[in-house]
């Protein structure tokens, strides 16, 4: 899993941590070695850069009916972005799209549950089966 610095330190807050005390107490250590270190023994990668991918956005409509387009995902952020517009109207029995049921992204023929970024509150773990770590919200 990769995640920013700003990421990790958000999460350690929950913990009552601080990561800039954290590593301001190991100031004999250099950066890069405590950089790496989380990366080995958390299984984390540490960057402030953006780790885009090609993925497909897939919506869910009327009782299961999926309208798949292609889009972007920065996989350090967990968002996913430059959906393209489907202008599929109907399902396949001439139904209007009407009943929204949800969406999904595929990336490296993984599936990931996407929900609005305005959806997000404040404590994760609230949304059914969305997970901060593992999913990716969208504007």
């Amino acid at each position: 899993m990769t995640k920013t610095y700003d990421e990790v330190a958000e999460k350690a807050k929950k913990f009552g941590l601080n990561l800039k005390d954290i590593f301001e107490g190991l100031s004999d250590y250099d950066e890069d070695f405590l950089i790496a270190y989380l990366q080995s023994r958390c299984e984390l990668t540490v960057t402030d850069k953006p780790q885009i991918k090609p993925a497909k956005f897939t919506s869910v409509w009327n009782n299961g009916f999926e309208v798949t387009t292609s889009c972007k995902v920065d996989m350090a952020a967990r968002k996913v972005f430059d959906i393209k517009r489907s202008h599929i109207e109907r399902d396949e029995d001439g139904d209007e799209l009407e009943f929204f049921e949800g969406e999904y992204v595929t990336v490296d023929g993984i599936k990931y549950p996407v929900i609005p970024a305005y959806d997000v509150p404040n404590d994760y773990e609230c949304v059914d089966g969305w997970d901060p770590d593992r999913d990716f919200t969208r504007d």
